[in-house]
Protein backbone atom coordinates (compact mmCIF):
# COMPACT_ATOMS: atom_id res chain seq x y z
CA UNK A 1 0.00 0.00 0.00
CA UNK A 2 1.43 3.21 -0.95
CA UNK A 3 0.01 6.77 0.30
CA UNK A 4 -2.25 8.42 -2.07
CA UNK A 5 -2.53 12.34 -3.41
CA UNK A 6 -5.37 13.71 -1.19
CA UNK A 7 -7.74 16.63 -0.69
CA UNK A 8 -9.56 17.97 2.42
CA UNK A 9 -12.42 20.51 2.00
CA UNK A 10 -9.61 22.58 4.75
CA UNK A 11 -6.90 25.20 3.58
CA UNK A 12 -4.13 23.27 1.79
CA UNK A 13 -1.27 21.89 3.82
CA UNK A 14 2.51 22.97 2.73
CA UNK A 15 4.76 20.45 0.88
CA UNK A 16 7.19 20.37 3.23
CA UNK A 17 4.45 18.91 5.61
CA UNK A 18 3.39 16.30 2.96
CA UNK A 19 6.63 15.12 2.70
CA UNK A 20 7.15 14.38 6.44
CA UNK A 21 3.17 12.77 6.54
CA UNK A 22 4.37 10.50 3.50
CA UNK A 23 7.09 9.06 5.74
CA UNK A 24 5.04 8.87 8.43
CA UNK A 25 2.04 6.91 6.18
CA UNK A 26 4.19 4.62 4.33
CA UNK A 27 5.19 3.32 8.10
CA UNK A 28 1.97 3.14 9.72
CA UNK A 29 0.34 1.71 6.34
CA UNK A 30 3.59 -1.27 5.93
CA UNK A 31 2.35 -2.31 9.66
CA UNK A 32 -0.99 -2.77 9.08
CA UNK A 33 -1.12 -3.94 5.61
CA UNK A 34 -2.54 -7.10 6.15
CA UNK A 35 -5.42 -6.11 7.75
CA UNK A 36 -6.47 -3.35 5.42
CA UNK A 37 -9.81 -4.04 3.49
CA UNK A 38 -9.32 -4.36 0.01
CA UNK A 39 -11.22 -2.59 -2.71
CA UNK A 40 -10.49 -3.42 -6.05
CA UNK A 41 -10.59 -1.41 -9.25
CA UNK A 42 -13.46 -3.21 -10.34
CA UNK A 43 -15.67 -2.83 -7.34
CA UNK A 44 -19.04 -1.46 -7.14
CA UNK A 45 -21.55 -0.71 -4.63
CA UNK A 46 -24.95 -0.61 -5.69
CA UNK A 47 -27.82 1.35 -4.58
CA UNK A 48 -31.43 0.66 -3.85
CA UNK A 49 -33.32 4.03 -2.96
CA UNK A 50 -36.39 4.09 -4.37
CA UNK A 51 -37.77 7.10 -6.54
CA UNK A 52 -41.15 6.77 -6.21
CA UNK A 53 -42.09 10.43 -6.35
CA UNK A 54 -43.60 10.42 -3.03
CA UNK A 55 -43.00 12.24 -0.30
CA UNK A 56 -44.04 12.55 3.36
CA UNK A 57 -45.36 8.81 2.93
CA UNK A 58 -45.49 5.95 5.09
CA UNK A 59 -42.72 3.81 3.66
CA UNK A 60 -40.17 1.43 5.41
CA UNK A 61 -38.30 4.10 7.91
CA UNK A 62 -35.82 5.56 5.39
CA UNK A 63 -33.89 6.53 8.93
CA UNK A 64 -33.05 2.56 9.44
CA UNK A 65 -31.30 2.82 5.80
CA UNK A 66 -27.51 2.23 5.13
CA UNK A 67 -27.41 2.46 1.39
CA UNK A 68 -24.64 2.76 -0.76
CA UNK A 69 -24.09 4.63 -4.15
CA UNK A 70 -23.02 3.39 -7.10
CA UNK A 71 -19.15 4.34 -8.00
CA UNK A 72 -16.21 3.03 -8.89
CA UNK A 73 -13.50 2.62 -6.28
CA UNK A 74 -9.85 2.11 -7.06
CA UNK A 75 -7.77 1.17 -3.53
CA UNK A 76 -8.86 0.44 0.11
CA UNK A 77 -9.24 3.00 2.44
CA UNK A 78 -8.60 6.72 2.61
CA UNK A 79 -5.49 8.00 4.32
CA UNK A 80 -6.60 11.57 6.30
CA UNK A 81 -4.09 14.41 6.61
CA UNK A 82 -4.48 14.32 9.86
CA UNK A 83 -1.33 15.32 11.87
CA UNK A 84 -2.62 12.54 14.17
CA UNK A 85 -0.18 9.46 14.37
CA UNK A 86 -2.89 7.00 13.65
CA UNK A 87 -4.16 7.26 10.16
CA UNK A 88 -7.30 4.97 11.05
CA UNK A 89 -10.37 5.84 8.93
CA UNK A 90 -12.60 8.27 11.16
CA UNK A 91 -15.18 6.30 13.48
CA UNK A 92 -17.14 8.74 14.58
CA UNK A 93 -20.53 10.08 13.50
CA UNK A 94 -19.30 13.59 13.72
CA UNK A 95 -18.11 14.67 10.50
CA UNK A 96 -15.20 16.72 10.59
CA UNK A 97 -16.24 19.65 8.14
CA UNK A 98 -13.91 17.92 6.03
CA UNK A 99 -14.53 15.11 3.40
CA UNK A 100 -11.37 12.65 2.79
CA UNK A 101 -11.13 12.65 -0.54
CA UNK A 102 -8.38 12.05 -3.12
CA UNK A 103 -8.10 11.89 -7.05
CA UNK A 104 -11.28 11.57 -9.23
CA UNK A 105 -12.66 12.26 -12.96
CA UNK A 106 -14.94 11.06 -14.60
CA UNK A 107 -15.91 8.44 -16.91
CA UNK A 108 -17.85 8.78 -20.52
CA UNK A 109 -20.70 7.88 -18.63
CA UNK A 110 -20.49 10.82 -16.16
CA UNK A 111 -19.98 8.43 -13.45
CA UNK A 112 -17.17 9.80 -10.95
CA UNK A 113 -14.68 7.33 -10.86
CA UNK A 114 -10.84 6.76 -9.08
CA UNK A 115 -7.49 6.90 -10.34
CA UNK A 116 -3.97 8.06 -10.43
CA UNK A 117 -2.05 10.53 -11.13
CA UNK A 118 -4.20 13.68 -10.54
CA UNK A 119 -5.35 14.61 -14.14
CA UNK A 120 -3.53 17.91 -15.27
CA UNK A 121 -5.47 21.17 -15.92
CA UNK A 122 -6.66 22.33 -18.59
CA UNK A 123 -4.41 24.89 -20.66
CA UNK A 124 -6.17 28.50 -20.64
CA UNK A 125 -7.52 29.53 -24.32
CA UNK A 126 -7.92 33.11 -24.22
CA UNK A 127 -9.15 32.88 -27.86
CA UNK A 128 -12.03 30.19 -27.15
CA UNK A 129 -15.04 30.56 -24.95
CA UNK A 130 -17.75 27.96 -23.77
CA UNK A 131 -21.39 29.26 -22.99
CA UNK A 132 -22.76 26.98 -19.83
CA UNK A 133 -26.08 27.05 -18.81
CA UNK A 134 -27.18 25.71 -15.01
CA UNK A 135 -30.32 24.36 -15.17
CA UNK A 136 -32.55 24.58 -11.53
CA UNK A 137 -31.62 22.13 -8.96
CA UNK A 138 -27.94 21.45 -10.16
CA UNK A 139 -26.29 20.14 -7.17
CA UNK A 140 -22.09 21.48 -6.96
CA UNK A 141 -21.24 17.96 -8.54
CA UNK A 142 -23.26 18.12 -11.33
CA UNK A 143 -21.89 21.33 -12.10
CA UNK A 144 -18.27 20.38 -11.70
CA UNK A 145 -19.53 17.46 -14.24
CA UNK A 146 -21.44 19.81 -16.48
CA UNK A 147 -18.17 22.16 -16.64
CA UNK A 148 -15.62 18.99 -17.84
CA UNK A 149 -18.27 18.16 -20.08
CA UNK A 150 -18.32 21.26 -21.95
CA UNK A 151 -14.10 21.41 -21.61
CA UNK A 152 -13.92 24.44 -19.79
CA UNK A 153 -12.12 22.57 -16.95
CA UNK A 154 -12.00 19.06 -15.12
CA UNK A 155 -14.11 17.42 -12.71
CA UNK A 156 -11.23 17.31 -10.23
CA UNK A 157 -9.25 20.77 -10.11
CA UNK A 158 -13.04 22.39 -10.47
CA UNK A 159 -14.29 20.16 -7.14
CA UNK A 160 -10.75 20.49 -5.91
CA UNK A 161 -11.36 24.15 -5.39
CA UNK A 162 -14.52 23.87 -4.43
CA UNK A 163 -13.98 21.86 -1.43
CA UNK A 164 -10.43 23.30 -0.14
CA UNK A 165 -11.77 27.61 -0.39
CA UNK A 166 -10.37 28.21 -3.64
CA UNK A 167 -12.86 30.91 -4.21
CA UNK A 168 -13.51 34.52 -2.84
CA UNK A 169 -14.52 35.04 0.02
CA UNK A 170 -18.44 36.77 0.33
CA UNK A 171 -20.32 37.18 3.83
CA UNK A 172 -22.85 34.30 2.96
CA UNK A 173 -19.75 31.85 2.14
CA UNK A 174 -18.34 32.91 5.59
CA UNK A 175 -21.62 31.98 6.86
CA UNK A 176 -21.94 28.58 4.72
CA UNK A 177 -17.78 27.94 5.89
CA UNK A 178 -19.23 27.73 9.59
CA UNK A 179 -22.26 26.23 9.90
CA UNK A 180 -22.04 22.71 11.68
CA UNK A 181 -21.67 19.38 10.02
CA UNK A 182 -22.34 21.48 6.48
CA UNK A 183 -21.13 19.43 3.48
CA UNK A 184 -20.06 21.71 0.81
CA UNK A 185 -19.85 25.32 1.00
CA UNK A 186 -21.27 26.30 -1.63
CA UNK A 187 -24.09 24.64 -2.32
CA UNK A 188 -26.66 26.37 -2.66
CA UNK A 189 -25.22 29.44 -3.61
CA UNK A 190 -24.37 28.77 -7.75
CA UNK A 191 -26.75 30.12 -8.79
CA UNK A 192 -28.10 28.63 -11.51
CA UNK A 193 -28.30 30.74 -15.06
CA UNK A 194 -25.71 30.90 -18.31
CA UNK A 195 -22.06 32.05 -17.72
CA UNK A 196 -19.50 32.50 -20.65
CA UNK A 197 -16.14 30.91 -19.69
CA UNK A 198 -12.76 30.47 -21.45
CA UNK A 199 -11.64 27.00 -21.98
CA UNK A 200 -9.13 25.97 -19.35
CA UNK A 201 -10.56 29.06 -17.18
CA UNK A 202 -8.69 29.17 -13.72
CA UNK A 203 -11.24 27.00 -10.92
CA UNK A 204 -10.77 30.58 -8.79
CA UNK A 205 -12.39 32.66 -11.73
CA UNK A 206 -15.41 29.92 -12.64
CA UNK A 207 -16.39 29.71 -8.90
CA UNK A 208 -15.81 34.02 -8.65
CA UNK A 209 -18.44 34.09 -11.69
CA UNK A 210 -20.99 32.47 -9.74
CA UNK A 211 -20.55 33.88 -6.47
CA UNK A 212 -20.59 37.48 -7.96
CA UNK A 213 -23.99 36.66 -9.72
CA UNK A 214 -25.48 34.94 -6.93
CA UNK A 215 -24.40 38.00 -4.34
CA UNK A 216 -26.48 39.86 -6.69
CA UNK A 217 -29.30 37.77 -6.38
CA UNK A 218 -29.77 37.89 -3.00
CA UNK A 219 -28.99 41.43 -2.34
CA UNK A 220 -32.49 41.84 -3.87
CA UNK A 221 -34.00 39.30 -0.99
CA UNK A 222 -35.15 40.08 2.75
CA UNK A 223 -34.86 36.84 4.61
CA UNK A 224 -37.94 34.83 5.81
CA UNK A 225 -39.30 36.30 8.94
CA UNK A 226 -37.62 33.84 11.89
CA UNK A 227 -34.72 32.52 9.48
CA UNK A 228 -31.58 33.73 7.79
CA UNK A 229 -31.12 33.81 4.12
CA UNK A 230 -28.80 30.61 4.54
CA UNK A 231 -31.96 28.62 6.01
CA UNK A 232 -34.41 30.00 3.21
CA UNK A 233 -31.85 28.64 0.32
CA UNK A 234 -31.95 25.69 2.56
CA UNK A 235 -35.39 25.62 2.34
CA UNK A 236 -35.72 26.83 -1.05
CA UNK A 237 -33.24 23.97 -2.42
CA UNK A 238 -35.83 21.08 -1.16
CA UNK A 239 -39.02 22.93 -3.00
CA UNK A 240 -36.83 23.07 -6.01
CA UNK A 241 -36.81 19.23 -6.09
CA UNK A 242 -40.12 18.71 -4.54
CA UNK A 243 -42.13 20.77 -6.38
CA UNK A 244 -42.24 21.72 -10.23
CA UNK A 245 -45.00 24.79 -10.70
CA UNK A 246 -45.79 28.18 -9.55
CA UNK A 247 -49.07 26.58 -7.70
CA UNK A 248 -47.35 23.66 -6.16
CA UNK A 249 -44.10 25.48 -5.15
CA UNK A 250 -46.09 27.99 -2.92
CA UNK A 251 -48.19 25.57 -1.47
CA UNK A 252 -45.27 22.51 -0.96
CA UNK A 253 -43.64 25.35 0.38
CA UNK A 254 -46.21 25.77 3.31
CA UNK A 255 -46.32 22.64 3.92
CA UNK A 256 -42.62 22.51 4.96
CA UNK A 257 -43.17 25.75 6.52
CA UNK A 258 -46.32 24.39 8.92
CA UNK A 259 -43.97 21.26 9.48
CA UNK A 260 -40.83 23.52 10.70
CA UNK A 261 -43.41 25.64 13.32
CA UNK A 262 -44.80 22.23 14.39
CA UNK A 263 -41.07 20.48 15.35
CA UNK A 264 -41.98 17.91 12.74
CA UNK A 265 -39.20 16.32 10.94
CA UNK A 266 -39.57 17.11 7.43
CA UNK A 267 -39.26 13.44 5.77
CA UNK A 268 -38.37 14.04 2.37
CA UNK A 269 -36.71 11.73 0.32
CA UNK A 270 -35.01 13.62 -1.76
CA UNK A 271 -32.70 14.46 0.93
CA UNK A 272 -31.71 10.89 1.27
CA UNK A 273 -30.87 11.16 -2.53
CA UNK A 274 -28.71 13.44 -1.90
CA UNK A 275 -26.51 11.96 0.31
CA UNK A 276 -26.61 8.62 -1.62
CA UNK A 277 -25.61 10.39 -4.68
CA UNK A 278 -23.93 12.92 -3.97
CA UNK A 279 -22.25 12.87 -0.79
CA UNK A 280 -20.92 8.97 -0.15
CA UNK A 281 -19.61 9.19 -4.23
CA UNK A 282 -16.88 11.69 -2.97
CA UNK A 283 -16.13 10.23 0.50
CA UNK A 284 -13.06 7.34 0.01
CA UNK A 285 -13.03 4.66 2.84
CA UNK A 286 -14.49 0.96 3.41
CA UNK A 287 -15.01 2.32 7.01
CA UNK A 288 -19.06 2.38 7.14
CA UNK A 289 -19.13 5.17 10.23
CA UNK A 290 -16.73 7.39 7.72
CA UNK A 291 -19.15 7.17 4.71
CA UNK A 292 -22.56 7.59 6.83
CA UNK A 293 -20.98 10.31 8.37
CA UNK A 294 -23.29 13.09 7.19
CA UNK A 295 -26.71 10.88 7.12
CA UNK A 296 -27.69 12.07 10.45
CA UNK A 297 -27.17 15.93 9.15
CA UNK A 298 -28.72 15.76 6.11
CA UNK A 299 -31.55 12.89 6.13
CA UNK A 300 -34.59 14.43 6.95
CA UNK A 301 -35.81 11.14 8.10
CA UNK A 302 -33.74 11.60 10.85
CA UNK A 303 -32.60 15.17 11.25
CA UNK A 304 -34.76 17.61 13.67
CA UNK A 305 -35.57 20.31 11.35
CA UNK A 306 -34.00 21.34 7.92
CA UNK A 307 -30.90 19.62 6.61
CA UNK A 308 -27.21 21.24 7.64
CA UNK A 309 -27.41 22.56 4.12
CA UNK A 310 -29.06 23.37 0.87
CA UNK A 311 -29.17 20.03 -1.29
CA UNK A 312 -29.16 21.48 -4.28
CA UNK A 313 -28.44 25.05 -5.86
CA UNK A 314 -32.51 26.38 -6.19
CA UNK A 315 -33.41 29.36 -8.67
CA UNK A 316 -35.16 32.51 -8.38
CA UNK A 317 -38.82 31.11 -8.22
CA UNK A 318 -38.19 27.99 -5.19
CA UNK A 319 -36.22 30.72 -3.14
CA UNK A 320 -39.32 33.52 -3.90
CA UNK A 321 -41.40 30.03 -3.24
CA UNK A 322 -39.41 30.01 0.35
CA UNK A 323 -39.71 33.37 1.04
CA UNK A 324 -43.53 33.42 0.20
CA UNK A 325 -45.49 30.09 1.02
CA UNK A 326 -49.24 29.98 0.62
CA UNK A 327 -51.16 30.37 2.93
CA UNK A 328 -52.50 26.75 3.88
CA UNK A 329 -52.73 24.15 7.19
CA UNK A 330 -51.66 21.86 4.92
CA UNK A 331 -49.21 18.88 7.06
CA UNK A 332 -48.52 16.59 3.98
CA UNK A 333 -48.23 15.90 0.19
CA UNK A 334 -48.05 12.97 -2.11
CA UNK A 335 -47.51 13.15 -5.58
CA UNK A 336 -48.85 10.58 -8.17
CA UNK A 337 -47.14 9.27 -11.23
CA UNK A 338 -48.57 11.91 -13.49
CA UNK A 339 -47.26 14.44 -11.23
CA UNK A 340 -50.19 15.64 -9.85
CA UNK A 341 -50.23 16.90 -5.71
CA UNK A 342 -52.87 15.74 -2.87
CA UNK A 343 -52.48 17.52 -0.21
CA UNK A 344 -53.58 16.94 3.80
CA UNK A 345 -53.98 18.68 6.66
CA UNK A 346 -54.17 15.47 9.17
CA UNK A 347 -52.40 11.93 9.01
CA UNK A 348 -55.56 10.47 8.30
CA UNK A 349 -55.89 12.31 5.29
CA UNK A 350 -52.89 11.82 4.12
CA UNK A 351 -53.10 8.18 4.68
CA UNK A 352 -56.17 8.30 2.30
CA UNK A 353 -54.14 10.44 -0.45
CA UNK A 354 -51.70 7.46 -0.43
CA UNK A 355 -54.84 4.77 -0.92
CA UNK A 356 -55.74 7.08 -3.89
CA UNK A 357 -52.17 7.17 -5.79
CA UNK A 358 -51.74 3.87 -4.92
CA UNK A 359 -48.92 3.91 -2.33
CA UNK A 360 -51.11 1.80 0.45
Amino acid sequence: MTPKQFFRSVRPISLLLLVVMAVSLLSACNSKANSATQLTANTKITVSVSETGASLATQPDPSTAETAVATTLETEVVLSTSSEASPEPITTDQPTNALSLTNWTLNEQGQIIWYEPAPAIIAYNAAKTVSVTIPEGYTLVDICKLLEKKGVQTFYHTFSAAINGDYPNYAFTEVSRNTANRCYTLEGYLFPDTYIFHVGEKPVNIWAKFLSNTNAVLASYTPYPGMTMDQVLTLASLIEEEAFTGDTRATVSSVLHNRLKDGQRLELDKTINYIEWYIKPLIRSSDSTTINAYNSFYNTYKCAALPAGPITNPGRLAIEAALNPAATDYRYFVTDEAGNYYYAVTWEQHQANLVTVGLA
